[in-house]
């Protein structure tokens, strides 16, 4: 039942599905950053960074995962090291895209949050098994902190909403034995920092 459980979560809160949920979040908060845009506009965006963040990387991830697999016999954290360089592509890409439009830079600072996360974890993982989830999960984190010190707006459901998220995200992964302790502080802790870094300097 705790497995059952442990996978619900991981597939539920999957690291690509991270961006999507800060967007439909940031969306509808009652703040001008979100109101100025019109309804329409906004699901066309949230179709954009679906298509370009989730299901377009999902794909070539599980394409890439079975070809390596097959080929190669990779096996642990050297099985992600093309998937996770083809995301960041793709999230660099996203950047690009919302750049060209007229929004607040709110919504593209998570992007490039992400892709620095990105390559700070392909960077990593040549030493450590880092979760990704917890990297997602802790971007999440990082990116409610710095609305709020940036703002100075009240989020404080939204964060504890990010440290609920985070706290299944971190005991399913250990649950399924798919990383220590210490590489879940690791990728949560990094997640939180980086992203912060990015709306306080940026």
């Amino acid at each position: 039942m705790e497995k059952r459980f442990a996978n619900f979560v991981s597939r539920v809160f999957n690291p690509l599905i991270i961006t999507t949920i800060f967007l439909l979040i940031v969306f509808n908060l009652p703040f001008h950053f979100a109101t100025m845009i019109p309804e329409k506009a906004k699901w066309m965006i949230l179709g954009l960074i679906i298509i370009t963040t989730f299901i377009i990387p999902g794909l070539l991830v599980n394409i890439f995962g079975i070809m390596l697999s097959k080929k190669m016999d990779l096996k642990g954290r050297e099985s992600r090291f093309l998937p996770l360089a083809v995301t960041s592509v793709f999230y660099l890409l996203t950047y690009h895209l919302l750049n060209q439009i007229s929004l607040s830079p709110i919504f593209s600072l998570f992007i490039l949050g992400i892709s620095s996360l990105s390559v700070f974890s392909l960077i990593v993982m040549f030493f450590r098994n880092i979760s990704l989830y917890m990297v997602a999960t802790g971007a999440l984190t990082g990116a409610f902190l710095g609305l709020y010190f940036t703002l100075n707006v009240n989020l404080a459901f939204y964060l504890l909403l990010s440290f609920v998220i985070a706290g299944l995200t971190g005991y399913s992964r250990l649950l399924l034995e798919k990383h220590n302790p210490v590489d879940i502080y690791i990728g949560y802790f990094a997640g939180v920092a980086i992203m912060l870094l990015h709306y306080i300097y940026l």
